[in-house]
């Protein structure tokens, strides 16, 4: 088999002729039995082959005990986020914890590695406090408006925004019980976002979520403490803890204000806070034909900040 066990390949030559050779490759069907906090599980792979002369080859790789009451962490290496999506995907684990504080009135986002239902959203005091992303639309050419409905399950791996009540910012940790892990949405380990949970590509504006602690570039974020919308600079992108959603847009430099409709909820306009057009504050400005102009790393933008062709 090969490194990954997914392949097969078996060879046959000739006692009479070395020339005379048969060779085929197949493909391994690979059954999980996840490893518990008290007994090894295994993956066997099993590779048939559709010439008789070839025997059926059988390889079991052991998988170690795993700790099944777990912390969800926020800030480690790459590293770590991996080996934990290697580990522990498809395990069952009898508690999972994320400690964290959502403010009250402030919007946040959410992203968990395990599918929560309403009955255990409800116990936590999530239920009716998060929202998922239905649609966006252009209201002109400076404003965004995000539609959410309230979310009666939460999925894995999918984006979600979080507006905590007085009673639910009292929180500090979560803890989910008996929850499946699914690692398989991961945006920093180069999945197809299109293949993500939840995306949804109408409008120019759309949510996703993030299951690692790393840098992303064209993302924005809510504030933690302002509700503001941020797009940081391009080139420098930003720093996202794991277990968030962030939003992604065709054109966030055209964007100056987002308007959120949840749901249930008063409407909230934040202003879009751009990396690229605060710095662009220090760049050239110049008057032609009557109209103010900003160039900026070799771009030109309008007054209102609107990018240029």
């Amino acid at each position: 088999m090969n490194d990954d066990y997914s392949l097969c390949t078996a060879t046959r030559v000739c006692n009479r002729d070395a020339s005379h050779v048969e060779t085929e490759t197949v493909s391994s069907i690979a059954e999980t039995t996840p490893a518990t906090d008290t007994e090894d599980g295994y993956i066997t792979y099993t590779a048939t082959f559709t010439n008789e002369a070839f025997v059926t080859q059988v390889y079991v790789k052991t998988l170690e005990t795993l700790p099944t009451d777990i912390v969800l962490k926020e800030k480690e290496t790459d590293d770590y986020y991996t080996w934990f999506a290697e580990k522990y995907n498809g395990v069952t684990v009898k508690t999972a914890t994320l400690n964290r504080q959502f403010k009250n009135g402030v919007w946040s986002t959410l992203c968990l590695p395990f599918d929560v239902k309403k009955v255990q959203m409800t116990a936590l005091g999530l239920n009716g406090r998060v929202f998922e992303f239905q649609y966006a639309e252009k209201l002109d050419e400076s404003t965004t408006q995000i539609y959410f409905a309230v979310a009666q399950t939460i999925q894995a791996g999918k984006g979600y925004v979080v507006s905590a009540n007085a009673k639910l910012a009292e929180k500090t940790s979560f803890v989910f019980a008996n929850v499946k892990i699914n690692t398989e949405a991961d945006i920093l380990s180069g999945y197809d976002i299109t293949a993500l949970p939840g995306y949804n590509r109408t409008g120019n504006i759309y949510l996703i979520g993030t299951l690692r602690y790393g840098r992303l570039f064209g993302a924005m974020y809510f504030g933690l403490k302002d509700n503001k919308l941020y797009a940081p600079n391009s080139d420098s992108g930003t720093t996202m803890n794991a277990y968030r959603g962030f939003f992604r847009s065709d054109e966030p430099v055209k964007m100056q204000r987002v308007r959120l409709v949840a749901e249930g909820e008063p409407v909230v306009e934040l202003e879009v806070v751009n990396g690229e057009l605060e710095e662009a504050k220090n760049a050239v400005k110049y008057i032609e034909n009557g109209v103010l102009y900003i160039r900026y790393n070799n771009k030109v933008y309008n007054a209102q900040g609107a990018e240029l062709q």
